[in-house]
């Protein structure tokens, strides 16, 4: 049970790896527009787990509110 659950955990790690890799790839407005149809902890996990350039073009790119959640929440999570 343990096993599985470890198991399930990487996996999931990967696939936001991948779909992290996929947005750093995309035009930073688009990935805006795309990821603040998300929730918040959605975006966050997404953003941290970019480069910071290009998490940092993303943000620049959502609206204010938005973007100082996130930025909120990240700071809580990385302290």
């Amino acid at each position: 049970q343990q096993a599985d659950a470890a198991v399930h955990e990487e996996q999931a790690k990967a696939d936001l790896v991948a779909a992290a890799k996929m947005f750093e790839k995309m035009d930073a407005a688009a990935a805006a527009k795309m990821l603040a149809s998300l929730e918040t902890q959605s975006i966050v996990d997404l953003l941290l787990s970019m480069n910071s350039e290009s998490a940092s073009k993303i943000l620049s790119n959502m609206n204010s509110k938005t973007a100082a959640t996130v930025l909120s929440q990240m700071m809580a999570q990385r302290s």
